[in-house]
């Protein structure tokens, strides 16, 4: 646990402590809560899935998955607790000290319990846990901590860690090309959303100008691979490697039925050429943004076409690829990044 002041007036030492001696314990009831109610529900319906396996014998996971929302938590804690800072007259400093004890351990208990009632909080933990330090378990970091965040609400004045991003990560939007979207519109009107996600794309990509007749143009269709086509919450990653027409980085989806997470895209690329060291350097993230509409929408129906060069039919090296949504909430068409 991180101890220091998290908000204004945030200066019960005593308190941060005990939360600070009992994090070993209790970090890990978030991730034991969390994993019974999934496999009691994978049990439920007689199913087998990767994340029970990986989750099921677990006893142990590197802590720092789970500690920024341990955090969140203490400090919401010492938030709505303010008079735990004074004694009682009756109580001598080690009474006080194991009524502090007892009050963070129930509070935190009959909290975990309602957080994971909630699907997507149950999801996030177990999969944050599950695939711990993997690109699909760091998404679930960040989903979760944007989940609690949102559940319990902004403490005025907060500068702590466990906040959503690492990073200032400002809702990004999609680019909103209008004649574009009316033509996609069109087009998903004729043969459904995926042709209207197939058709910007081939527009962004041109795919229809003289030039690019002889090349081959793949879409795919973004699905959970649990629920099948669904509506997602998309996250962008950019690499150091990333300008604004050439994407380099990670791109995750959470599923909004299920809450499944996926990696779409994985293309971080190679930063610079060092030359004091002769070598390249490794990519590394710069910004961290979560998709959002105009209209504050956060769900998107999303798909990817990818353009490869070719001659008398064969297909050969990959040229450029795009990804393009719709949102969920008002209909309209964009792009989210593009790749050359």
């Amino acid at each position: 646990m991180m101890t220091g002041c998290a908000f204004p007036g945030d200066d019960d030492r005593l308190l941060m402590e005990v939360q600070h001696e009992l994090y070993g314990e209790l970090v890990g009831w978030l991730f034991a809560a969390g994993r019974d109610r999934y496999l009691t529900a994978i049990r439920l319906v007689g199913t087998e899935t990767e994340l029970g396996q990986r989750v099921k014998d677990r006893r142990f996971f590197d802590h720092r998955v789970l500690q920024r929302h341990h955090d969140l938590l203490a400090a919401h804690f010492r938030y709505r607790h303010p008079e735990t800072i004074q004694l009682c007259l009756s109580e001598t400093p080690l009474e006080h000290r194991q009524h502090l004890e007892d009050l963070w351990r129930r509070w935190l208990g009959s909290e975990v319990k309602i957080l994971v009632e909630r699907d997507h909080v149950t999801r996030a933990i177990t999969t944050a846990v599950g695939y711990e330090n993997e690109e699909i378990g760091l998404a679930a970091e960040r989903h979760l901590a944007r989940l609690l965040w949102t559940h319990y609400g902004p403490i005025p004045g907060c500068t702590g860690w466990f906040m959503p991003h690492e990073r200032a990560a400002a809702p990004w939007c999609p680019h909103w090309a209008p004649e574009a979207g009316m033509a996609a519109r069109e087009a998903e009107g004729g043969g459904g959303l995926a042709k209207g996600l197939e058709r910007l794309c081939g527009l962004f990509l041109r795919a229809e100008d003289e030039m690019y007749q002889a090349d081959v143009h793949k879409f795919d269709l973004w699905e959970c691979a649990r629920c099948g086509v669904e509506a997602f919450a998309i996250e962008i990653r950019h690499g150091t490697a990333s300008s604004e027409d050439d994407f380099r980085g990670v791109i995750t989806s959470c599923c909004s039925r299920c809450g499944t997470y996926e990696v779409k895209l994985s293309r971080t690329g190679l930063r610079r050429l060092n030359p004091e060291m002769g070598a390249v350097e490794p990519a590394a993230e710069t910004a961290c943004f979560v998709a959002v509409c105009g209209c504050g929408g956060s769900q998107f129906r999303a798909g990817t076409m990818a353009r490869f060069e070719g001659a008398k039919g064969l297909v050969g090296f990959f040229d450029e690829l795009v990804v393009a949504a719709r949102c969920e909430s008002c209909g309209r068409y964009g792009v989210i990044v593009g790749m050359d």
